[in-house]
């Protein structure tokens, strides 16, 4: 039966260099039973190889799980085939996976060097082989777990996202109606400022005028003090000069009457005059009281216009926020999506492995099946070679009956001739000293 084909070669490699390799991978091994291709020696190297590959050790190779062992008729008879039988298929697994698609009984019980050689170095391929693939698998793993551990990351940031959006969203509905309605105070206000902006600047106009009005008249009453002051000491200084003539005192004093009419309605002018310019002082007294109210006004006008930039400014940070969050959400989106796409191309590449491995495996099946028809081939041949063997232990036990009972014969018979032979002796030294005796004695 034709085995499949290698899909790929490898080097064989000289005797020190397996030897090399071997130390290398510590094998126990010994040079000269290899180079003289010992079978035990060779199995041991295989059955490690077998180890380091396939994670197969010793204890299950002697004692297989065969669910078919127990439907033979003798099972005790194949206690020692049964073994031989687990590494042989193992072997076979091995080696074809390797590369080696004729191994057979013979690389078991007579392997040449040549042989040795070529199972060897496909081993030693396959293991050095096993161990990238290994590496890079084991880095894929890592990977892998990474980019799930950074896809989990994100799916949870993208949910405490939308969960925050979501909330922002509602707290937005919640106060949107007092948004509004600070939103609607705000243009009442702004409407109000400006009326107030208009009043105050037509009162600082009139209050200017008033200022100037004011000082003017505090000019005036200024003069006024200072005229009566100036009357005062010139009817004081007129009065140190009244003589005692009575003519002249009394022109004087009429004259001085005259004087003091004038003073007095000069005077009455005068306090007119101040009347009208405190009652002046009074209207702006009460004209600036209502423009500092205003002023007052327009400062808690001013206020409660910061207040609402206040609100505006934060609506607007809201929105930002907002804003920001919808942002990083498309990007968590997005970044999903990437993961997403990484992550199918990954488990692309994880099923052409899988592809692969199940191509190797249909492989391995085959030539495992291919064993086990050259097996049940090999066990009818055995079965032929049992009942050879059979009939020639009978004829065999036969023939050892005729030889232990020829072998008695012979033994009966050799009794009897030592018997014979230790008489012979008797009579042969009887005769002797019989003889010494007459030749010891005199003669007559």
């Amino acid at each position: 039966m034709s085995q499949p084909a290698s899909t790929y070669s490898f080097p064989v490699l000289k005797m020190s260099d397996l030897f090399l390799h071997l130390k290398g991978m510590n094998i126990t091994f010994v040079e000269d039973d290899i180079r003289n291709c010992e079978p035990s020696a060779v199995r041991r190297v295989i059955e490690d190889f077998i180890l380091v590959i396939m994670g197969i050790g010793k204890d299950e190779l002697c004692q297989p799980a065969l669910s078919g062992l127990s439907a033979l008729e003798y099972p005790q008879l194949h206690e020692d085939s049964i073994p031989e039988i687990a590494y042989y298929r193992t072997a076979c697994r091995l080696t074809l996976a390797a590369g080696v698609n004729d191994f057979g009984w013979a690389d078991v019980q007579k392997p040449t060097l040549k042989r040795v050689r070529r199972i060897l170095s496909a081993l030693i391929n396959f293991t050095r082989f096993k161990e990238e693939r290994t590496t890079f698998l084991a880095q894929y793993e890592k990977k892998t777990d990474d980019e799930l551990r950074l896809r989990q990351e994100a799916e949870d940031e993208n949910a405490a996202l939308r969960r925050q959006l979501d909330e922002l969203r509602a707290r937005q509905a919640n106060e949107a109606p007092a948004l509004q309605q600070v939103m609607e105070e705000c243009v009442v206000l702004e409407g109000e400022i400006n009326v107030l902006n208009k009043r105050q600047a037509v009162l600082r106009h009139e209050n200017a005028g008033m200022k100037n009005q004011s000082n003017q008249l505090r000019d005036d009453y200024a003069s006024v003090q200072f005229a009566v002051l100036e009357a005062n000491k010139t009817t004081e200084r007129l009065q140190s000069k009244i003589v005692s003539s009575p003519a002249r005192f009394k022109s004087e004093i009429s004259d001085i009457a005259v004087q003091v009419d004038a003073s007095k309605e000069e005077l009455d002018l005068l306090d007119r005059r101040t009347t009208e310019l405190q009652m002046t002082h009074d209207v702006f007294a009460r004209a600036d009281k209502e423009t500092n109210k205003a002023i007052e006004l327009m400062q808690e006008t001013e206020v409660d216009t910061a207040r609402c930039k206040a609100e505006k400014d934060n609506v607007k940070a809201q929105h930002q926020l907002i804003e920001e969050s919808y942002n990083k959400a498309k990007h968590a989106v997005a970044h999903h999506a990437r993961l997403q796409k990484l992550l199918q191309q990954r488990k692309e590449q994880l099923e052409q492995y899988k592809l692969q491995g199940s191509k190797k495996m249909q492989a391995a099946e085959h030539a495992l099946e291919s064993a086990l028809n050259d097996l049940g081939q090999r066990q009818e041949k055995t079965r032929g070679i049992e009942v050879a063997i059979s009939t020639k232990q009978q004829s065999a036990q036969e023939l050892q009956r005729k030889m232990q009972q020829e072998q008695k014969e012979y033994e009966h018979r050799l009794r009897e001739m030592e018997e014979t032979f230790i008489q012979m002796e008797m009579q042969v030294k009887a005769y002797n000293r019989s003889l010494l005796q007459v030749m010891a004695e005199p003669a007559p």
